[in-house]
């Protein structure tokens, strides 16, 4: 993987593109951190050369590698990753799962980097716009979720969409419970239970109020 890698031959051949993805997980796993750190950015670079022909698959791409970079501590490159992404979107699809993406994981972003107030909207946008287009979502890859919600323990493989959405759930739950808000914090429990239980369906969520609207 790192001979491709190093050689670049993915870049002309579609068979082998997903070998920088692979070595990058190698990478995590092995706690090659510096490595792992470089080797997401070059993929990012690459990303820009060589974009994805549909933005929902190219934006769910950035989001997969910026969640790697979230998890080696990486919070303000993934904040860069998101503002620049973000502005991307706003001014060529203002209202779809990519805007929306993106404001999910800038609020992910600043939470993790101790600016909870300038989180807060940020998660609850991306979060309701998200739910409202997860008839768009795209249903590519997938991650193993393993771990626990309010002491409830989670092991459980969604798309990479959903993990995002769920990640941004996760913020949330801790967001609402650092203020107090146990109605809303226990509604974003609901639905990240129910997305990693299967009990979310393919189309859009429904007739729920957005977190936005709740008093």
């Amino acid at each position: 993987l790192e001979r491709v890698h190093r050689a670049g031959l993915y870049a002309d051949h579609a068979d082998l593109r997903r070998a920088p993805n692979s070595l990058l997980m190698a990478y995590v796993r092995t706690k090659r951190v510096a490595d792992a750190v470089s080797l997401a950015e070059s993929i990012l670079d690459n990303e820009h050369l060589y974009p994805h022909p549909d933005i929902r698959e190219g934006n769910l791409k950035v989001v997969s590698i910026a969640h790697t970079l979230l998890k080696l501590g990486a919070y303000h490159r993934v904040e860069q990753i998101a503002r620049e992404r973000l502005g991307e979107h706003v001014g060529v699809a203002p209202d779809s799962w990519a805007r929306f993406s993106q404001e999910g994981l800038l609020g992910i972003a600043l939470l993790k980097q101790g600016k909870p107030v300038e989180a807060e909207p940020l998660l609850i946008s991306g979060y309701d716009g998200m739910r409202k287009h997860s008839d768009t979502i795209p249903r590519a890859g997938s991650c193993k979720v393993v771990g626990h919600v309010r002491g409830v323990s989670i092991d459980a493989t969604l798309t990479e969409a959903q993990f995002h959405l769920f990640m941004v759930a996760c913020s949330l739950i801790e967001r609402f419970e650092a203020n107090g808000e146990a109605a809303k914090a226990n509604e974003c429990v609901d639905f990240a239970m129910n997305l990693v239980n299967g009990e979310v369906g393919e189309g859009p969520i429904g007739e729920q109020p957005n977190l936005e609207e709740r008093q």
